[in-house]
């Protein structure tokens, strides 16, 4: 990895935590952290999901506890042997029900993946994740919603937070029933 993909992978780290924490910068230690992953390797998007569910699972809770990026280390982990073992097996692999366009947009993701375009990726599979959503029925929409609903009736959190993250998990249901894999 050269300087500027080092950039970009703390950059994109940085944003996720601000996102999600109250606190706007990272402690020493856990920019510590952030540099030990980055030079093992280990796949930004594995940082990026375990402090998604990191913070999702606080929101559930009735005691609050602070989080930080050094707390969530296990997570990590935990998502770079997913993104490993993923892609050992090329992570190629897609259901019977995977639909044919989907297939097409999914190869040219893992394509960019590969190529270390995670951004250009991401972008491909919030597209697929979009495409799912739109073309799905009302009927569709509402079952995963209430799916995401039932699932998260515990969380506590922020109202747009809430929203977002209830909106996520519909959207990811919806796409999971139709046999269409996710890149992370």
């Amino acid at each position: 990895m050269n300087s500027t993909d080092k950039d970009t992978y703390f950059r994109r780290a940085e944003e996720a935590w601000r996102k999600w924490s109250r606190l706007l910068f990272l402690s020493s230690r856990d920019m510590e952290l952030l540099e030990d992953l980055w030079e093992r390797e280990i796949p930004i998007t594995a940082v990026l999901k375990a402090i998604e569910e990191g913070f999702v699972s606080v929101f559930k809770r009735k005691k609050k506890r602070m989080l930080s990026l050094w707390s969530l280390k296990r997570r990590i982990e935990k998502e770079a042997r997913k993104a490993l073992t993923m892609e050992a097996g090329k992570g190629k692999k897609f259901s019977r029900k995977t639909p044919p366009q989907y297939r097409e947009v999914l190869e040219r993701a893992y394509a960019l993946l590969e190529e270390g375009e995670f951004d250009r990726a991401t972008a491909l599979d919030e597209e697929i994740t979009a495409r799912v959503w739109k073309e799905a029925s009302e009927e569709e929409r509402e079952s995963a919603l209430a799916w995401a609903r039932e699932r998260l009736k515990n969380l506590d959190a922020p109202p747009e937070v809430k929203e977002e993250i209830l909106l996520r998990g519909a959207r990811q249901r919806l796409r999971e029933k139709k046999g269409i894999p996710t890149l992370f």
